[in-house]
């Protein structure tokens, strides 16, 4: 009687523990949720980074809504820089209409790291990706950036209305040192070329690639 009597409370003890979908990664529980509280006009918007075993995405939510939620954007976070800040994810405003976008940056499996933006769409009533304007092939598409697998973090930089990558110019006598410009013209990005590393603009915190 006294062994059933055990087993019932062991029984009883494990139908009241939480069901829990998270795995010990290292020393990491994962999936592991980056809170960020932020203003976007009256409303205060919460941003979550999620990052899993083999994945990170982002969501945002107002009031309970969901404003947005991506599908994966790579295998694990990538640090950018914002402003002189280096991070994985910002809230900037970017266009200075005084409604932050939201910046993430994510390597995929291959080591390439890969750089997002998002903006409020007001009408919507959600966040969407921004556009990038290919004005050589005449076609848009949503706006990322990828430094193509160079080994470092921190090449790819945002400050105010520019995102530069810090990469390099393949050219018949060989790989140069180079920075590749974006820059929010009339609401969307647009390439506007590249330079050698001597016109780079000392941001802080960043360091050029080494020819």
């Amino acid at each position: 009687m006294n062994r059933i009597f055990v087993v019932l409370l062991a029984i009883l003890a494990l139908l009241q523990m939480p069901l829990q979908a998270e795995v010990l990664v290292g020393n990491k529980i994962l999936p592991e949720v980056t809170v960020t509280k932020f203003m976007s006009g009256r409303d205060e918007n919460i941003l979550e980074t999620i990052t899993a075993a083999d994945s990170v995405k982002i969501r945002i939510t107002s009031k309970g809504r969901k404003l947005l939620e991506t599908e994966s954007l790579g295998t694990f976070p990538a640090r950018f820089e914002a402003n002189g800040k280096p991070v994985s994810a910002a809230v900037v405003d970017i266009d200075g209409d005084r409604i932050p976008e939201v910046a993430v940056s994510a390597f995929d499996e291959n080591g390439s790291q890969f750089f997002y933006v998002y903006k409020f769409d007001a009408q919507k009533r959600i966040y969407q990706p921004m556009v990038f304007t290919d004005s050589i092939n005449k076609m848009e598409r949503d706006f990322a950036v990828s430094d193509i697998g160079q080994p470092a973090q921190d090449n790819i930089i945002l400050i105010g209305k520019r995102v530069v990558l810090l990469g390099k110019n393949y050219t018949d006598e060989g790989p140069k040192p180079a920075q590749f410009v974006y820059e929010l013209r009339g609401g969307t990005f647009k390439y506007i070329g590249f330079e050698g590393m001597k016109n780079l603009i000392k941001y802080q915190g960043s360091k050029p690639i080494e020819g």
